[in-house]
């Protein structure tokens, strides 16, 4: 089993990385009620993953119970529709 590693904390989430065989898959707890400041600063966390790991960047969902965070992921980080398997989607920020 892997471990999920928390790398950035903050009052209002906790991002965590994932390394699955050769893919690094992000996790998200939003602790808060989600608004324009946790938005903005989990932003600013994208960014910082994004610059440290210089690589692609994984995320997986299950379509029928996270289209929030589907569809938040694609619009505001830029992942994009790889595959799927059984009830889950996998997407890929390259």
């Amino acid at each position: 089993m892997n471990e999920k590693i928390p790398v950035i904390k903050d009052e209002a989430f906790t991002v965590y990385i994932e390394r699955v065989n050769d893919k690094i898959f992000l996790h998200c707890d939003v602790l808060k009620k989600y608004n324009k400041s946790i938005k903005n600063r989990l932003l600013i966390a994208f960014d910082v993953i994004s610059k440290a790991y210089k690589k692609e960047l994984w995320m997986m969902a299950n379509r029928k119970t996270n289209q929030k965070t589907i569809k938040f992921a694609k619009l505001l980080f830029g992942f994009q529709y790889d595959s799927s398997f059984e009830d889950y989607e996998f997407y890929v920020r390259r």
